[in-house]
């Protein structure tokens, strides 16, 4: 009895420590976007800042924009990064606009301001891949959204979180490895971190892609920009990509002996009350789940197991 409940303990213990991924996920996308050092996250904020409480400045981004009714930028959210997606596609949109309030402003047509987020905007202006970087960030953020929109609900979906976050990371080791390391890479048992990979696992910068929009936008300013610049695009590119995975492999339960997919020692006992087993359950062993048939050892709110409850 005391070795099942110990080993139980354990694996409590093992859960408080592991994240469950969502809050992962999030962390991944912003410390892999800050690696890529494209600064993208200072300028959507400051883009929404430039024009709030700013009539004057409205009224002068109206006007630039002649006939035309453009719209405005949206709030960029520090702490959520993946949901800044419609943040990044207004900001796509409304960039031609951008542009002619900064020419106004330049031609004396509209008082400049003083303030840092317009010295941030005008910095991107000169920026020719700018457009390339923004759609490489909504491309990269489109493929970690859907996890996020399947997990963050009530239902027990625990026994589905290994399985999607392996395909999740797959497909985010497909953008930078060969097609023969990927096809290689078949369970959680299979990964590695990038660190720890061969550098002829990794594609070349020219065999990069950064999504289909982004190639567009690069496509119309190849003959503008250098080769070099273009390679240190796609470096940065894979630096993010390459942090994003660092950190959902190190902090995320996928590479876990005890939580791997398939594995056939496993049971998910859930508790016998309806309104409990929609938000606790636990991974028991078949010696465990016939010594402790009603309880369980991790819930949504991290409880104790039932045993240890006072």
């Amino acid at each position: 009895m005391e070795t099942n409940k110990s080993g139980i303990l354990r694996m409590y213990e093992f859960v408080i420590k592991r994240s469950c991924g969502l809050h992962v996920v999030h962390n991944s996308f912003r410390h892999g976007s800050e690696k890529s050092g494209w600064a993208l996250g200072e300028f959507l904020r400051d883009l929404y800042t430039l024009f709030k409480k700013a009539p004057a400045r409205k009224d002068d981004y109206f006007n630039a924009a002649g006939e035309s009714t453009p719209k405005l930028s949206l709030k960029f959210c520090g702490h959520r990064w993946l949901e800044n997606v419609p943040a990044a596609e207004r900001a796509l949109e409304i960039w031609p606009f951008v542009l002619l309030y900064i020419k106004a402003v330049r031609k004396r047509e509209a008082s400049k301001p003083s303030c840092k987020s317009y010295q941030t905007i005008v910095e991107k202006e000169s920026d020719q891949l700018f457009t390339a970087k923004l759609h490489s960030f909504i491309f990269l953020a489109n493929i970690l959204r859907p996890f996020l929109e399947k997990f963050q609900k009530d239902a027990p979906l625990a026994p589905f979180l290994v399985p999607s976050l392996l395909a999740v990371v797959k497909r985010l080791y497909s953008l930078i490895l060969t097609q023969e390391t990927v096809a290689g890479i078949k369970d959680a048992a299979d990964l590695s971190l990038p660190k720890d990979l061969p550098s002829s696992s990794f594609k070349k910068e020219s065999e990069i892609s950064l999504g289909h929009q982004a190639e567009l936008a690069l496509d119309k300013v190849k003959t503008k920009v250098s080769a070099l610049k273009i390679k240190d695009l796609k470096q940065s590119f894979s630096a993010c990509v390459k942090e994003i995975l660092t950190r959902m492999l190190q902090k995320t339960p996928l590479r876990a002996t005890n939580v791997k997919p398939g594995c056939k020692t496993q049971r998910i006992a859930l508790t016998l009350r309806q309104d409990e087993s929609r938000s606790r359950f636990g991974v028991l062993s078949p010696e465990e789940t016939r010594v402790f048939p009603k309880m369980y050892c991790w819930t949504r709110e991290l409880l104790p197991p039932v045993w240890a409850r006072p």
